[in-house]
């Protein structure tokens, strides 16, 4: 997966070998209809999780209007990332905030588009078609974030 020089990719993040395990994973977990490349949900969902943190520690959490939060695909894939706990726990320290699943908030479309624009601002390569294709029925925001010490 390439990227423009100036901007940061999620899968850089955490060690090639975990992405790898983390993005089969996902996929083997995924049913119905596959509109994108595992790689590139997973890519996301890390973006996500650090772009929550980088907003936590840089103490502009209180600035946001709004919640950030995932897409169906993203949740689904931060979700297995969650999974990999060692993984999880790794990320959170080299971040340097846990960022804590919170299921079923009332998010609207409307926050996802913000988030797609904090995740863009922090300088991660957006890939917006993953954020925007909702599976019939799935309500955008599935996930909101609690944000906690790391470990």
């Amino acid at each position: 997966m390439g990227q423009p020089p100036d901007r940061k990719a999620g899968f850089d993040l955490i060690p090639a070998v975990d992405y790898g395990r983390i993005v089969q994973d996902y996929d083997a977990r995924r049913s119905g209809p596959r509109p994108h490349d595992s790689g590139l949900v997973v890519d996301q969902a890390l973006a996500f999780v650090a772009t929550a943190a980088a907003i936590f520690t840089e103490g502009r959490w209180a600035e946001l209007p709004h919640p950030l939060v995932p897409s169906w695909d993203i949740a689904r894939a931060w979700e297995v990332l969650i999974k990999h706990t060692t993984v999880y726990r790794a990320l959170a320290e080299k971040l340097g905030v846990f960022i804590d699943w919170l299921p079923y908030s009332e998010a609207l479309p409307v926050d996802v588009e913000k988030t797609m624009v904090a995740i863009d601002v922090t300088n991660f390569v957006l890939h917006g078609q993953v954020w925007t294709d909702e599976p019939a029925g799935a309500r955008a925001g599935v996930a909101g974030l609690y944000l906690g010490a790391a470990p």
